[in-house]
């Protein structure tokens, strides 16, 4: 009688382990990957191997093809507020980054040089990576539960992040997500502090 239970009881948890780990992959989805790669830009600045450029003039998360020869199965290109580059033409720095399936970040990145950004936002109270994490947030909470968001969270293509005044004259980070399959764009305000404020999406 003993041995049944514990053969039950063991039975049991092996279940709930295998949900638990079910439950941990599926919560990888492109939007979380987006998410990480500003965590990465961070780990990078810190560590010295980006400047903090990168933290303050980030303006766009777009997923890319996977190179070939690269065993990942994400790539993530982070690019910066375009400047002038010396042909007269607008260029941005970048900096791409791959992703195993677990989520978890490859060691090698690769740096696309470029012109000094140029006309880049003024953020105070948080930096540009950490204001789009923020809005980042906002899909990956919400995209399990919510019909509308979960598009964006599973099929994210782009995030791009700006400045918008509202009505009464507070200036706000605005993350305009895009995702394939669908036409709508997701934008999503946030206070300078990184605090939600609304999110609504927008037609084609």
């Amino acid at each position: 009688m003993q041995l049944k239970i514990l053969l039950l009881v063991m039975a049991s948890f092996t279940a709930l382990s295998l949900n638990a780990l079910a439950d941990g992959e599926a919560s990888i989805t492109r939007a979380k990957i987006a998410e990480l790669s500003t965590h990465r830009i961070e780990r990078l600045v810190s560590l010295g191997r980006l400047d903090e450029g990168f933290l303050k003039n980030l303006v766009r998360v777009e997923e890319i093809p996977v190179p070939s020869g690269i065993v990942a199965k994400y790539s993530m290109k982070i690019d910066l507020v375009p400047g002038k580059a010396g042909d007269g033409t607008l260029a941005s720095k970048s900096i791409e980054i791959d992703f195993a399936e677990d989520g978890k970040a490859l060691k090698d990145v690769r740096l696309n040089p470029g012109p000094e950004p140029e006309k880049a936002p003024l953020w105070t109270a948080k930096d540009a990576a950490t204001l789009m994490e923020s809005a980042l947030h906002y899909v990956i909470e919400n995209g399990p539960t919510k019909p509308e968001i979960k598009v964006f969270n599973e099929a994210f293509t782009k995030i791009s992040l700006s400045q918008e005044t509202t009505d009464t004259g507070v200036v706000v980070a605005s993350g305009l997500v895009e995702a394939e399959g669908t036409k709508e764009k997701l934008q999503i305000l946030v206070a300078l502090d990184g605090t939600f404020i609304s999110a609504r999406l927008l037609p084609e």
